[in-house]
């Protein structure tokens, strides 16, 4: 496979004489088939090669577990610096830290031992924990994998390596962690650092007995959902965002139908994210929204101008793949589902080339300014309800404060008189 990427034969020699030899091999097909541009396979196998030569210096024979994070980070943040090998490898951070993570993933996938941690005494509470959030709480994946993030770093902290007696919890071990974890965190960010805590106290109230009291002492910070307006982009920005997406190529015409998405039906990212080809009715002009809140699914109406770029990204731009996922990744991991990252990352780039503005900024604005343009458009606080797939119709309520026109019209005169 190295003969595929490198045609110099001295290339070829120094590349399989090095005691990684074997693996820039494999390393090589797993590139290509990842999807990446023939200059990155190039680059890449000449920047792992430098690893080779430093494992061997501490290893006889090199051996893939040889090659692990922990001698990873020791390579790239020790050796780099100082690094006198007399061959002129390659020697800058980002391109070699890139190829070994690379290699790195590429040893884990084809070997899943690399990736198990040992088993702990709190994997069964755990295990059990997660089938009350999916299938009890009906929590997406990703809100299920931050709560039980939270959940194992309490237990540990409380248990430590031993097995969690339930029966031992009492509301000054819950007492403790909050001040430990909380001392330096602001009210919103509490509220947030409570939640996982709180559920996973009442799994144990109802399944394992738990004194109710301890979840009764979880604090609840102060918050108050009306004190501030939700940022949403005004007509301007939107079509300045918008028009940032080079509709000529097929990630831009991928891109703008994602962000459309959003901007247009108020859809969350996992919603964008979990879009099928058979989500989309184009007889009737529907989209079924599957997997919102509560495993809620809810049928929407399909706008003509987002239904028309999303046909051109259909037409000319997604790619090839058995994967029945509306939105794909191209080319690296070509045919796959577009994740998290892909969505905000897109959103980010054409929002700060559109405003100028460099820092962070969330994709719910996007669902803000969908919500708002509804409400400006006269349509009831139910009916954006239902489009945004909220429960309540008290969690929309915030987006009255975006309609400025109707509030103005509403406002009584000041005493007194004046404007």
């Amino acid at each position: 496979m190295l003969e595929t990427i490198f045609q110099r034969a001295h290339h070829l020699r120094r590349l399989r004489a090095n005691p990684l030899g074997v693996i820039l091999d494999q390393y090589v097909e797993y590139l290509i088939a990842r999807g990446h541009t023939t200059d990155v396979v190039h680059q890449y196998p000449r920047a792992a090669e430098h690893y080779g030569p430093w494992l061997g210096t501490r290893h006889p024979v090199v051996r893939a577990d040889d090659l692990t994070r922990a001698s990873g980070r020791l390579f790239l943040h020790e050796h780099l610096a100082t690094c006198s090998c007399p061959t002129r490898f390659r020697r800058d951070l980002i391109n070699c830290r890139a190829a070994i993570n690379h290699l790195l993933r590429m040893l884990d996938a084809r070997d899943p031992r690399r990736c198990s941690s040992s088993p702990t005494p709190h994997d069964p509470l755990l295990s059990e924990y997660e089938r009350f959030l999916r299938r009890t709480c009906g929590l997406a994946g990703h809100t299920c994998g931050y709560r039980l993030r939270y959940a194992r770093l309490f237990l540990e902290g409380r248990f430590g390596a031993g097995p969690p007696r339930i029966e031992d919890l009492r509301p000054a071990d819950v007492q403790d962690y909050f001040r430990r974890a909380a001392a330096r965190l602001s009210a919103g960010s509490v509220a947030v650092l409570a939640c996982s805590p709180r559920r996973l106290f009442r799994f144990l109230t109802l399944s394992h007995g738990l004194d109710p009291v301890v979840e009764g002492v979880v604090p609840t910070a102060p918050q108050w959902p009306q004190d501030r307006s939700p940022e949403s982009l005004t007509e301007e920005e939107l079509r300045a965002v918008l028009g940032r997406f080079d509709d000529r190529t097929a990630t831009g015409r991928r891109d703008l139908a994602m962000i459309r998405c959003m901007s247009d039906l108020g859809l969350r990212v996992s919603e964008v994210i979990e879009l099928t080809l058979d989500d989309i009715d184009w007889r009737h002009g529907v989209v079924t929204i599957r997997g919102g809140e509560g495993r809620r699914d809810r049928l929407l109406p399909l706008p003509a101008p987002l239904g028309r770029v999303v046909a051109a990204y259909l037409r000319d731009g997604r790619p090839s793949s058995a994967d029945r996922h509306l939105f794909l990744r191209h080319p690296v991991l070509v045919g796959t589902p577009v994740t998290h990252d892909t969505i905000r990352g897109a959103f980010r780039r054409a929002h700060a080339a559109a405003t100028g503005k460099i820092g962070s900024v969330g994709t719910h604005v996007l669902r803000h300014t969908a919500a708002a343009r509804m409400r400006a458009s006269g349509h009831s606080l139910k009916g954006i309800a239902d489009v945004l797939g909220h429960r309540s119709v008290d969690t929309t309520a915030i987006y009255i404060k975006l309609d400025v026109a109707a509030l103005r019209d509403v406002a009584l005169p000041w005493p007194g008189g004046g404007d």
